[in-house]
């Protein structure tokens, strides 16, 4: 991704060696997971772009850029906007945010009056690009605090606009350094930069991506010369559900934002859902799916409580409600969960029985690596004083 100068930025923490792109293209698209959508983003370096030869080369989503800063608008905007859209791809555009120069509502507000977003099934949340400055200091001067009020700033602008939750773009070095490696915009879709890797970096709260570049040096038939390349966490359809106004939030997963059930389920219910992944076990992945579910420990609650979608250890929360030692039932779970917990800092299990009468030992059902295993579990967690348990609020007894 590029500012409106002349300079592409060597983000912090992307590979820029021609071998380490090299090996990311080969292994990036298509090779891990073949049905991910694809997709590129482009700017005025890019000029004119045959949009009708991007979907025919078997991209589906373009982001376009379409202000920098205080002040630039790209000459290229409209018409790469609208080629995007004239040739059915799905679309966005994304404001490059200079916080050392300018306010973030006022940034926002010029990013918004450029750009029509609706909920129509074709576009994409408004995206905020994050990244070192190229102009000076990486982090713009400003703290890890600082930064983070800013970035919170400017996505109160696009959600108070657009009441939708605006899209995150960075790349593990700058997120960390600049925000310390913030963990509050979990509920935010996460547009990772990675580059020359097997699969992105899991950062601040989020526990996967929902938009991966993985290069800053694709080919793509309409295209003049290098473009970024991008893989969406998700199938078409998934794609196109982001568009049509669903939330995607720190697992990665299109969901509608109540994340509710479609309907209420009952405690046998919830266990044998979870035998479907412990009798015939499921490998454990932050990334894949099966069954509609992310294939970690929240995705496989989600997948028990017959959620729309695969919440996570940030979100179950959200859904639920803490409850005593004493209260618990089978088709509970006990972990650690809420802000924070994104990643591998937090872990569930799903709660069946108590393997002894003093209650200091219970059997779970538990998506860990290298796969969903049933078993007897020191309560409330082998090592761990912080796990709690909590209760679906639509389960039935």
């Amino acid at each position: 991704m590029s500012t409106s100068g002349k300079t592409t930025i060597t983000r912090i923490g992307a590979i820029g060696s021609a071998a380490a792109v090299l090996f990311g293209l080969l292994s990036a698209p298509g090779a891990q997971a073949a049905e991910d959508a694809h997709g590129i983003d482009v700017s005025n370096h890019n000029g004119t772009v045959d949009f009708e030869a991007v979907k025919a080369d078997g991209q589906e989503f373009a982001f376009v850029l379409a202000t920098d800063g205080t002040s630039f608008t790209s000459p290229e905007f409209d018409t790469q906007y609208e080629g995007a859209a004239d040739a059915g791809l799905i679309r966005s555009a994304y404001h490059f945010a200079r916080p050392g120069s300018g306010a973030a509502a006022d940034q926002a507000t010029r990013f918004l009056d450029t750009v029509s977003f609706s909920a129509d099934g074709n576009t994409l949340p408004p995206v905020l690009d994050m990244e070192a400055n190229p102009d000076g200091a990486t982090c713009y001067g400003l703290s890890a605090s600082e930064m983070t009020d800013w970035i919170t700033a400017f996505l109160a602008e696009v959600k108070e606009t657009t009441e939708r939750d605006g899209i995150i773009y960075t790349s593990p070095g700058f997120w960390k350094e600049c925000t310390g490696d913030s963990d509050a915009f979990a509920d935010n879709p996460l547009w990772i930069a990675d580059w020359g890797v097997d699969k992105p970096s899991t950062i601040g709260g989020w526990d996967a991506h929902t938009f991966w570049q993985y290069s800053d040096s694709g080919s793509v038939d309409g295209v003049t010369g290098d473009v970024d390349v991008n893989r969406f966490n998700g199938t078409v359809d998934e794609l196109k559900a982001l568009a049509a106004g669903s939330a995607r939030g720190a697992a990665g997963a299109a969901a509608p934002a109540s994340a509710e059930t479609s309907a209420a389920i009952t405690r046998d219910e919830v266990i044998e859902r979870a035998k479907t992944w412990s009798d015939d076990p499921v490998p454990y992945s932050m990334e894949n799916y099966q069954d509609g579910y992310r294939t970690d420990c929240s995705g496989y609650v989600s997948l028990a409580w017959k959620l729309d979608s695969s919440l996570s250890t940030v979100t179950l929360p959200d859904v639920s409600h803490p409850i005593k030692k004493s209260e618990l039932k089978k088709g509970d779970i006990i972990g650690n969960l809420g802000p924070g917990t994104g990643g591998a800092a937090g872990h569930v299990v799903i709660f069946e029985k108590w393997a002894n009468d003093d209650k200091t030992e219970y059997w779970a059902y538990e998506q860990t690596p290298p796969e969903t295993v049933h078993r007897k579990l020191a309560y409330p967690y082998p090592g761990k004083d912080n796990f709690e348990p909590h209760r679906f609020d639509d389960i039935q007894d």
